[in-house]
């Protein structure tokens, strides 16, 4: 005979078996959804949430949580976009994406690689107290491609410390390039800049690979341009400062604006020992630069003692003596 404790074992494990069936296939309709539960629901096999697959790319059928804030979990089951894909909502938007392939997007639902982060401003941002801020490791370690809009970037380094680097191209095999700069087909701008804080390019490297310092339109294969000191300068303690020598073409070119000109003429006038020179305009004499003036006739007992630079744009010549007529001179401003 089955006393009540019995009957009351029996009663559980039916009860016990009818909702283990119940969690394992559980399947909520729309038409007959449940919208809240009072403590917790647990399921030991699976929960379909939209079994009828009326996801659409929005906010809706889909796991959402705390009611009408703004965030779940969905997937498309419509075909284009993610499809069968995983999108992460905020706010009612979705803001990170898992395609079926297995790509994350952040900020776009159709990621082309691995990983694939778009948005205005900095999209991503690595900071670290200790090691590296962003890695990238493989063929291509970190690859910048910036929008077709003529003033984007692919890659933005920046630093605030007083010591900080902006980018730092580093390797670890002796063979290989910290940084190189490769232009585009056809290239046509400078394939590198070095700009101030206003964008005005000091230095460059063209798409020939001719360096201009001071100059964004090398002529040279080193080009450099001062208007307040030495537009080249070469020292050296062994060897060569400054070495030229060419096959054909220029050996060593000297030009630029203030530096150096080719011969200007004068006359002297008759009866005078000593005399001022104004150069034209374009000619700067600075206070290190030397005159060379030659005399072009020779009176008699008359020739240049020394020449005194008066100021940027005079400069006076001292004869040993009197001149009996007008001499014709020439002089080079060299600074």
């Amino acid at each position: 005979m089955v006393n009540k404790t019995d009957r009351r074992n029996v009663l559980k494990l039916i009860v016990a078996g009818a909702i283990g069936a119940i969690a394992t296939m559980i399947k909520i309709p729309k038409a007959e959804a449940v919208t809240s539960f009072p403590d917790s629901v647990t399921v030991d096999d699976n929960l379909d949430v939209d079994y009828a697959g009326g996801n659409w790319g929005t906010f809706a059928h889909l796991l959402r949580f705390g009611g009408s804030t703004g965030e779940g979990i969905g997937s498309k089951r419509t075909s284009g976009g993610n499809q069968y894909g995983l999108d992460f909502y905020t706010n009612s938007t979705p803001r990170m994406s898992i395609t079926n392939s297995g790509n994350v997007g952040i900020g776009t639902a159709s990621p082309g690689v691995l990983l694939d982060v778009i948005g205005w401003g900095s999209a991503i941002r690595g900071e670290s107290t200790v090691g590296e801020g962003v890695r990238g490791q493989g063929p291509t370690g970190v690859f910048g491609w910036g929008v077709p809009d003529g003033t984007s970037f692919g890659v933005f380094g920046s630093s605030s410390s007083t010591s900080g680097i902006g980018v730092l191209g580093g390797v670890g095999n002796a063979g290989a390039k910290p940084i190189v700069a490769k232009g585009y087909y056809g290239q046509t701008a400078n394939l590198q800049e070095w700009q101030n804080v206003l964008g005005t390019a000091l230095s460059v490297v063209d798409k020939d690979g001719k360096i201009g310092a001071g100059i964004t339109t090398p002529i040279a294969s080193i080009h450099g341009v001062s208007s307040s000191g030495t537009g080249v300068q070469g020292y050296s303690n062994k060897g060569y400062g400054v070495r030229a020598g060419s096959a054909s073409g220029t050996a060593l070119r000297v030009d630029g604006k203030n530096y150096f000109k080719s011969a200007k003429k004068g006359t002297i006038p008759s009866g005078v020992s000593q005399y001022g020179v104004t150069v034209p305009s374009g000619i700067k004499i600075r206070t290190t630069a030397m005159i060379f003036v030659t005399l072009m006739s020779n009176p008699a007992n008359v020739s240049v003692k020394w020449v005194e630079r008066l100021s940027d744009t005079q400069f006076r010549i001292y004869l040993t003596g009197a001149t009996s007529s007008t001499v014709a001179f020439g002089y080079f401003v060299v600074n």
